[in-house]
């Protein structure tokens, strides 16, 4: 596009002037010998491989500037053509607005009680209308088609000079997922189950994600997301702790005066 084209031409004079603030100096137009010198001669070399790599830079150039308007041109026609099929859908609108109005007022004289003629040149204004309208947004966008999300283009449906289908393209999705597995010792595997929540860092990037599966000694779950990569990562599981009941001999049971306490393997 436009832009592109007018980014690659700055790139294009970047490097030309890089290249032209690299001249060397010519031994010969400058007088500095009065003789071929291999230094001299060297210096003749490079000065000859600049204008080389100068010739070059010139003419990229000129072909980003060529590219450039080319770019200009074709938005021009793409701006040109959206206005004239708003005109046309605009002119069809206005004729079939024409056309219901001398229609009704003939039904009207006629006492006519059939108003299907009517309701089709109805239908057909809604239609006109609504293409219309959609011309005027488009073209307010810049002739642009904007995707609902951001992904990558797997396929278009436009053809110059036609008429834009409902589905213009086909866009996949950037978020992907991955599976992550985790060793568990059998201690670890006690205290988790499926549907827990994990939290997964992976350098800078953290998230979670719900346990799926727990085996003897491995955790499962699914992460989603553009930030993850193919690699290890850090897992951590939080779990909330819980009152349990035990079963105590009277023995262990003691007190004092400030009150009663158990000794384990009291008598």
């Amino acid at each position: 596009d436009v832009s592109q084209a007018q980014n690659v031409l700055d790139a294009a004079h970047q490097v030309l002037a890089e290249v032209e603030g690299r001249k060397p100096q010519r031994p010969y137009e400058d007088g500095f010998w009065e003789m071929a010198t291999p230094e001299q001669a060297q210096t003749e070399q490079d000065y000859a491989d600049w204008e080389a790599e100068y010739a070059t830079a010139q003419a990229a150039v000129q072909q980003a500037q060529a590219d450039l308007e080319a770019a200009q041109e074709a938005a021009d026609n793409a701006t040109e053509a959206a206005l004239s099929a708003a005109q046309n859908a605009e002119d069809s609108r206005n004729s079939a607005q024409h056309n219901y109005a001398k229609e009704t007022e003939e039904l009207a004289k006629s006492n006519q009680t059939d108003q299907a003629g009517a309701q089709v040149l109805l239908a057909q204004i809604r239609q006109e209308d609504q293409t219309l309208k959609s011309l005027e947004a488009l073209q307010a966008a810049g002739g642009a088609f904007l995707a609902p999300s951001d992904g990558i283009v797997t396929e278009m449906a436009l053809t110059v000079g036609a008429d834009t289908p409902a589905v213009a393209g086909l866009l996949a999705a950037n978020e992907q997922e991955y599976a992550v597995t985790a060793s568990l010792t059998a201690e670890q595997a006690s205290m988790l189950k499926a549907g827990g929540t994990i939290s997964v860092m992976q350098e800078q990037n953290t998230g979670t994600a719900t346990l799926e599966q727990v085996n003897d000694d491995l955790a499962q779950f699914t992460v989603s997301g553009t930030q993850w990569k193919t690699g290890a990562a850090d897992i951590t599981v939080t779990t909330m702790g819980g009152t349990t009941g035990l079963c105590l001999p009277a023995t262990a049971v003691n007190s004092d005066n400030a009150g009663e306490f158990c000794v384990p393997g009291g008598n």
